[in-house]
């Protein structure tokens, strides 16, 4: 686990990535570079946002789901349930006639 953080070290802060950018190439407060880091951190907070809303409704969409599924089972079961009852009571499950008995 030590040798994963040593390998892969959090990244500086802005500010100090920008003044440990070489001298020999590059400007080190070129306005330009600091202008495009902005937009870029822009836009990657806005996907960000748009991730975390699209994972928010996806939970809601799944939760949904669960709840409708958890609904059409119990009724199920409910079925069954009143089923196997109307059976131990001889009673008729709609079609046949009060006083016929049905075959178990």
């Amino acid at each position: 686990r030590r040798m994963d953080w040593w390998n892969h070290k959090p990244h500086l802060p802005f500010q100090l990535q920008i003044m440990s950018r070489s001298k020999d190439h590059t400007r080190i407060f070129d306005e330009k570079y600091i202008y495009r880091q902005q937009l870029l951190r822009a836009r990657n907070e806005k996907r960000k946002e748009r991730r975390n809303e699209y994972q928010e409704e996806r939970k809601q969409f799944k939760l949904q789901q669960l709840e409708a599924k958890q609904r059409r089972h119990s009724k199920a079961t409910q079925a069954i349930e009143s089923l196997k009852q109307s059976r131990r009571l001889d009673l008729s499950p709609g079609l046949l006639s009060a006083g016929h008995k049905m075959k178990a």
